[in-house]
């Protein structure tokens, strides 16, 4: 949790002439911030925080009860603690994810955003005074006596029977190089793209290489004309994946392969019928592709 004057995070801090090592709120270490960006504390009982309160990865502990927390609590990969009884948030919980449960009496008076998925309880007596947003799935139940002043949206994640990869440009060549793609719909989760029909835009090496799941020594390999190019898999007639992340091996491990060929701006695509495609994501400056390195691309 970042410790800010003036808006600057505090480096270093000193008793007299004598360095602080650390701080702690209860048995929290609020500072300095560790190197992951991780917190596995408790946030104890009467514990408050008058500022925003900022956890760069992951928020692995849970916020006791009768804490406070009066500015924005922002946890940028995951919440995986729990809001317990008589817990307080004034402002907003921006999550990447929320596993925990908001029990009996916990209160939210600011907004809920939950970017991946909420896959705890809301319990008897909690409140939201905002309208809480959840951007892929809400796994839990919505006990009964919560209220929530403003309207819960969930969005639902759509599935494509098409996913592709649309590569506009390389890292200096002609040629569009991939070893493996992995789509999945969980974070680290098994690959969706099994069963199917892999194909490309022009095929030298085959587009059922990037998807046979060998990153030593085979790849798909467009041809040698300008692109862009594109590598897709369908996955069959009523068959849908949503996919949360996309895997990619540019280069195989056996180092036969240039970093020149790798893919260096490119889109990541869904469609359901082959032609009108929807943008899932834009990617740009993936250059100096290791041999057999694989890369995430979070959707």
């Amino acid at each position: 949790m970042p410790l800010r004057v003036g808006g600057q995070p505090v480096k270093a801090l000193y008793l007299g002439s004598t360095p602080v090592k650390a701080l702690y709120l209860g048995a929290t270490k609020i500072w300095p911030e560790d190197s992951s960006g991780t917190m596995e504390g408790t946030l104890a009982a009467l514990s408050g925080l008058s500022g925003g309160m900022a956890v760069t990865r992951k928020l692995e502990a849970a916020i006791a009860a009768a804490s406070a927390v009066s500015g924005t609590l922002g946890i940028r990969r995951g919440f995986a603690g729990a809001l317990p009884a008589s817990s307080a948030l004034q402002g907003n919980l921006r999550a990447g994810g929320f596993a925990g449960d908001m029990a009996s009496s916990a209160a939210l008076a600011g907004g809920l955003s939950v970017k991946r998925a909420v896959a705890g309880a809301v319990d008897s007596l909690s409140t939201f005074s905002g309208a809480p947003t959840i951007t892929r799935r809400f796994a839990g139940a919505v006990a009964g006596v919560s209220a929530m002043a403003g309207d819960l949206s969930i969005e639902t994640p759509v599935g494509y029977r098409y996913l592709r990869v649309r590569v506009t440009a390389n890292d200096g060549a002609n040629q569009s190089r991939i070893t493996e793609l992995y789509w999945a719909e969980t974070a680290g989760g098994p690959s969706v793209a099994t069963g199917g029909l892999a194909s490309g835009s022009t095929e030298l090496l085959g587009a059922t290489n990037a998807f046979d799941g060998n990153t030593s020594s085979t790849s798909w390999l467009s041809a040698n004309v300008a692109p862009p190019h594109w590598l897709q898999y369908d996955l069959g007639t009523g068959n849908s994946a949503a996919p949360v992340e996309l895997r990619m091996v540019a280069r195989q491990g056996n180092g036969f392969t240039v970093f020149s060929q790798a893919p260096k701006d490119f889109t990541i695509e869904g469609s359901n019928d082959g032609a009108a495609w929807d943008v899932l994501r834009s990617v740009t400056g993936q250059t100096a592709w290791g041999v057999g390195e694989e890369r995430t691309f979070s959707l």
